[in-house]
């Protein structure tokens, strides 16, 4: 059996004490508190955007999400409701639309990767795109008579921090959605900011 010697011993030592010191620390996630806390997230300003057929743009005047710190690594989302959602879409050959959002396929789960990362998982919502109330053919084209979904897993959001009113998460299209019509797709981004009614939602760096 071969035998290392002390100057063998060193040489590894000394390599051991350079590599710990080169390699990067892994990153650890965020953290939501306080478990076992509910929370309403409401937004004025949500909407989707897609830059494919000439831009799709939208937005819903009333969302709200109600919410369960049910761990550290995940707030779940019990409910959600959207109202006063309108859509344009010239590139589908689409003039103003009201949309009819219906979440389904609940609990989902928030996630904290970062402050700088909130991510919605499990998000499944059924479209229905309407002309405008009192405006006979405002929507045009075949959205009116096409059912279609949003899913996906949504990145990118942004925790403004914990201190007096701050506890929003903001996406700036942020990116993670597909929007399913028909037999073909299209990616869509979120925008828009929630805010925590409660002003007790903690993301924990």
């Amino acid at each position: 059996m071969k035998t290392i010697s002390k100057k063998g011993v060193l040489l590894l030592a000394a390599a051991m004490a350079v590599c710990a010191f080169v390699l990067p620390a892994a990153a650890s996630a965020a953290s939501w508190g306080t478990v076992g806390s509910n929370h309403t997230l409401t937004s004025n300003n949500l909407g989707y955007t897609s830059p494919s057929f000439g831009g799709i743009t939208s937005l819903c005047s009333n969302t709200s999400l109600a919410t369960t710190v049910t761990s550290a690594a995940v707030l779940t989302i019990t409910s959600a409701s959207f109202t006063g959602c309108t859509m344009t879409a010239p590139g589908l050959g689409s003039g103003d639309c009201t949309t009819t959002w219906v979440p389904t396929r609940l609990p989902w789960r928030a996630t904290a990767v970062t402050t700088t990362n909130i991510q919605i998982d499990d998000i499944f919502i059924d479209l229905w795109f309407e002309d405008m109330p009192g405006r006979p053919g405002s929507c045009g084209g075949f959205l009116p008579s096409l059912p279609s979904t949003l899913t996906g897993t949504l990145s990118g959001g942004n925790w403004t921090g914990n201190g007096i009113g701050q506890h929003q998460i903001t996406w700036n299209n942020g990116p993670g959605l597909l929007w399913h019509a028909g037999t073909g797709f299209m990616h869509w981004t979120w925008r828009g900011t929630f805010v925590d009614d409660q002003q007790t939602l903690v993301v924990n760096p």
